[in-house]
């Protein structure tokens, strides 16, 4: 069967079929990229790679979905396709620039394709989406950088759908929740952290380090007690049965809570544990844990993150944004709904002052109501927001000069430093509790430069 895709990047044509051993993913036969990593989670199959030169990173996912029926128009299941694997897991209200049908042996074949960005990165997407014989299935192609192009275009060259076979999400759709108002595990979108191996269970996703053992389960949804604090307590003791906080007072645990980059309501605990010995005189184990519970409507996703702390391999997955963060970051719910108005006004939320939270971290943000900023180096070198009147900062006539201007469009602060170029970051805000000693305000901002990409945090200072 002879077959084209048209991917919109480059004007690139792909070719016809080359025959050769392939692997099978619902009503697809393909061969699988050379040296690329697998993933198969919740019904979705992802192929990846990824590589840094010259300080400059590149990447590459393919993403096989599951097949459903066709609305009987390949433009329709194109624009469904995009709307369930774009518009809802990347929040992202960017269309696609599509081309013009191409037929071949009964299938229709349509592609679109835009810049996204997601989580402070852009990217180039594009979803490929065939049609024929009552049912569609579609593909998605993540692209930073253009080295991988010819692996794509091996891929869709040998890629071949089974016009006979049944559809495996049939009445379902594509995307579709399982029943009205639920999610399932197949919902889940997340990026795994590199290298690291994937396996799926009846009830859960288990994602573990093979260096470090650090270890992330995604358990499929639960029905909620309505109290998010209540079910992550309930989730981090049940992980830690006998087990003790290595450190006591402030230090002892942290508590957080806000919403996703998604927009999902969570809660969150995390502390350093130790395992005593049986006669107590030592710990036989240390980790650093986590039980974040989010809410999708009427359930809970509950996620357990267990670190092995004896091991310096694991200082990865906090100090490089690839591993948790970015999991973090990038972890959504397809169908569930999104609350609205939720979160207070960003513009008036990050006036203030902002101290860097990361251990052994300085430095400090001042932002002020007349649109000017200041970044404090190391604090006690220069003034801090003790210096500063707190109400003057929110007064939009406040003589304040600072380092430059900022501006916030969405989720995207840009700082303008006078004289230098701009500086984006991508933010969100969550609150932070340390061993309950109250909660305070804390930003992300993430950046992507020459190096790569980080994420750092900064809790409000004062009020």
């Amino acid at each position: 069967m002879k077959k084209i895709f048209l991917l919109a990047v480059h004007s690139l044509l792909f070719t016809p079929l080359l025959f050769a051993q392939t692997a099978t993913f619902d009503i697809a036969t393909f061969v699988p990229p050379d040296g690329w990593q697998r993933q198969e989670a919740n019904g979705i199959l992802s192929f990846h790679t990824s590589k840094t030169v010259g300080g400059l990173t590149s990447l590459c996912h393919i993403s096989l979905y599951p097949s459903g029926p066709s609305s009987g128009s390949v433009a329709e299941d194109l624009k469904k396709a995009w709307h369930n694997i774009v518009t809802i897991p990347a929040s992202s209200s960017v269309q696609p620039i599509t081309d013009a049908a191409r037929s071949d042996d009964g299938w229709q074949v349509m592609t679109g394709t835009a810049n996204i960005t997601q989580s402070g990165v852009t990217y180039t997407g594009m979803i490929v989406t065939a049609t024929g014989f009552g049912k569609t299935m579609s593909f998605m192609v993540k692209m930073i950088g253009n080295d991988q192009l010819a692996a794509v275009s091996k891929f869709f060259d040998g890629l071949k759908l089974d016009a006979r076979a049944p559809v495996a999400s049939a009445g379902r759709g594509m995307g579709a929740a399982t029943r009205a108002g639920a999610v399932s595990l197949r919902d889940y979108e997340f990026t795994a952290p590199p290298g690291w191996q994937i396996r799926n269970n009846a009830d859960h996703v288990r994602i573990q380090s093979p260096e470090s053992g650090c270890l992330i389960l995604i358990f499929a949804p639960q029905g909620s007690s309505g109290d998010l604090e209540k079910d992550a307590r309930a989730v981090f003791a049940a992980m830690y049965p006998g087990w003790q906080f290595q450190k006591a007072g402030w230090a002892g645990y942290t508590l957080s809570k806000g919403y996703t980059p998604q927009g999902l309501e969570y809660f969150m605990m995390e502390a350093l544990m130790g395992k005593p010995a049986a006669d107590g005189s030592r710990y036989d184990g240390f980790e650093e844990g986590a039980a974040l519970v989010i809410k999708a409507g009427a359930q809970s996703v509950i996620i357990s993150v267990r670190h092995n702390s004896s091991l310096m391999e694991h200082a990865n997955c906090y100090k490089k944004y690839e591993y948790w963060s970015r999991f973090f970051n990038t972890f959504a719910v397809r169908n569930a709904p999104i609350p609205r108005s939720l979160e207070q006004d960003a513009v008036k939320r990050i006036i203030g002052g902002w101290s860097m939270a990361e251990s052994g971290g300085t430095g400090e943000y001042i932002f002020a109501a007349n649109g000017n900023y200041a970044f404090v180096g190391a604090l006690g070198t220069s003034y801090t927001t003790k210096d500063l009147n707190y109400e003057y900062l929110h007064t939009t006539t406040y003589a304040f000069q600072g380092d430059g201007g900022y501006s916030i469009a969405g989720r995207q602060l840009t700082m303008k430093k006078r004289g230098r170029a701009a500086e984006v970051a991508r933010f969100r805000f969550d609150q932070v509790n340390h061993g309950g000693t109250g909660w305070k305000d804390r930003i992300y901002l993430l950046r992507r430069d020459s190096v790569g990409e980080s994420e750092a945090s900064y809790e409000k200072s004062g009020r």
